[in-house]
């Protein structure tokens, strides 16, 4: 198949940003053609802080998303605002929940299914309570434990069919909106149209602010030296055909960088980022050879900049989906050669995995990492690949023990392949003291030594 007519060829420059502007903008009289009901349902930021009540619990939505207007103009008005139950997702660098921290919305209870940097010690000192939970696991958290009186999320306004656009994040909100008792939206001409499960009828919304505004842009750090050699020897790992997850960030950035010169790869991932399209565009990523969404790159969410943004409005190449289809581990059995590419901060010689935790403080979460890993595992001929560097700050990531606050993100049973800049390494189905052998081998060579008399005396003797 021909790469333009897959891609769609789609050239970003102003032009193109004021089409999308023209044409999701809707007059009154367009929305009011659209749905009968959608006038009346427009209100003002004044009207919002009505509908909140005493101990209600408020989704709002995160990621690139983020309907920041919305939410700034809460943490103004916090002391109209009842004491509330605040439920978030946050990306780290990326939403700064300044609520978290400004004392004017001190009588907020703020819960989050992720840590952040940003919230490391609201974490710590309780001001945020912090549910650890796997992706997948979070839709049962929406219906049965933590069930939004009103969700506020960020929108493209209808169409003529009536149909608003999630955009750049699909994620959990399909499960939020069908269970909150309440749908607040912002509706932004500047919002993306994306192909796949993400679109809502406007029917679904009981209330709709106006707000044209940026949405959030996101540019990772350059790879460093350490970076490269890392992607080297994961891209050594994945062949030609193979369906990849990747993250974002200094080292997932370094090794879509090293694939360029693969042939068909697809993607079915967690979030879509910048890298991701400049494969796709090269016809690097293809999604021939996947048994489900072919020809389709697949995520749940997208983060990068405005022109990736907007590559991405009305190209069926790429579709977002729904945590429950992106993060289904039972999907393995229709992808094969699927390989997930995930970092960490700390493995220990059992294979035990900390990817979440830093000096005692929560600064990220398992995420979807746990079930990627787990797909790739139940895949034919699929890889796990867990990619770090082998020091950070003067101290070895490969450690004899983790401690005991650490939190176990990876159990060592899950653990598959492990890179640094010294090599790679199958753990699979290895002994302890196998696994404890070929890790101390691709730990940086001034803790190696040291990581050895650990052995000998714990494990060894």
């Amino acid at each position: 198949m021909d790469v333009n007519s897959i891609v769609g060829c789609v050239t970003f420059n102003i032009s193109l940003l004021n089409k999308l502007i023209l044409k999701n903008k809707l007059s009154r009289c367009d929305r009011m053609n659209t749905s009968d009901k959608i006038y009346h349902k427009k209100i003002g930021i004044e009207d919002l802080l009505h509908l909140l009540k005493q101990n209600m619990l408020v989704y709002l939505e995160q990621g690139a998303a983020e309907p920041r207007y919305i939410i700034q103009e809460l943490i103004n008005n916090a002391d109209k605002i009842p004491s509330i139950n605040v439920l978030v997702t946050p990306v780290p660098h990326i939403n700064k929940m300044q609520f978290s921290y400004d004392e004017n919305c001190d009588h907020w209870n703020i819960y989050s299914l992720f840590g952040t940097p940003e919230t490391k010690h609201q974490i710590r000192s309780g001001r945020v309570k912090y549910v650890p939970v796997s992706t997948s696991e979070i839709p049962n958290i929406l219906r049965k434990t933590l069930i939004p009186d009103i969700a506020i999320i960020q929108v493209s306004p209808p169409d003529s069919r009536g149909f608003c656009n999630l955009g750049v994040s699909v994620d959990t909100l399909p499960i939020v909106i069908k269970n909150a008792k309440m749908v607040v939206a912002q509706f932004n001409p500047r919002m993306a149209r994306v192909c796949g499960q993400s679109e809502i009828h406007v029917s679904e919304i009981d209330y709709f602010i106006e707000e044209y505004s940026p949405i959030i842009e996101f540019s990772p750090p350059d790879p460093r030296e350490k970076d490269d050699i890392i992607a080297e020897q994961v891209a050594k790992l994945i062949p030609d055909g193979a369906t990849i997850q990747i993250g974002i960030g200094r080292i997932p950035n370094a090794i879509l960088g090293k694939l360029k010169d693969k042939n068909d790869l697809g993607l079915h991932s967690g979030l879509i980022s910048e890298k991701m399209i400049e494969l796709l565009k090269s016809g690097v990523i293809t999604g021939k050879y996947k048994k489900i969404n072919q020809y389709k790159m697949v995520g749940t969410a997208m983060l990068g900049t405005e022109e990736l943004y907007h590559f991405s409005h009305q190209n069926s190449a790429i579709e977002l989906h729904p945590v429950t289809h992106t993060h289904n581990i039972w999907l393995a059995r229709d992808l094969d050669h699927f390989i997930s590419i995930n970092s960490a901060m700390e493995v220990d010689l059992t294979g035990q995995v900390n990817a979440e935790s830093l000096d005692g403080d929560q600064i990220s979460a398992v995420g979807g990492q746990l079930d990627f890993t787990r797909m790739a595992r139940l895949s034919k001929e699929g890889k796990a690949i867990l990619a770090l560097p082998s020091t950070s700050k003067g101290k070895s990531n490969i450690v004899p023990q983790l401690s005991a606050s650490v939190p176990i993100s990876i159990p060592r049973s899950e653990v598959d392949i492990v890179v640094t800049e010294y090599g790679s390494v199958q753990l699979r189905h290895e002994s302890i003291l196998e696994r404890a052998k070929k890790l101390i081998s691709i730990a940086h060579p001034d803790y190696r030594t040291q990581l050895e008399d650990w052995l000998h005396e714990y494990i060894v003797t």
